[in-house]
């Protein structure tokens, strides 16, 4: 999907990363939070506790908000500096949802 985003002066889609340079800019970004979170001490109350409530869910409308706002900054910013039309960047970003 990002190909369609970027394209040369011919017009053909231009892939800015490899699928190794993917799995590589993956994997340095996930495996710290990930090493921290496998060596927390757990809780000594962690088993005792009842579950949550399902009908909750796990995010709340603010955490939402955040999440789009901070797409659509992020879809201005990289319309503004670079050639892309912003409906395009918009519709990336909702497409990823």
């Amino acid at each position: 999907m990002i190909g369609l985003a970027f394209r040369d002066v011919e017009g053909h889609s231009v892939f800015p990363l490899s699928p190794l340079a993917i799995l590589w800019v993956n994997l340095v970004t996930a495996s710290p939070p990930a090493l921290g979170l496998g060596f927390e001490p757990a809780g000594p109350d962690v088993m005792v506790r009842p579950p949550h409530d399902l009908s909750k869910g796990v995010f709340t409308w603010s955490v939402v908000c955040i999440f789009y706002c901070s797409d659509i900054a992020c879809s201005f910013t990289i319309s503004h500096r670079s050639s892309i039309h912003l409906f395009m960047v918009l519709s990336l970003v909702l497409a990823r949802c």
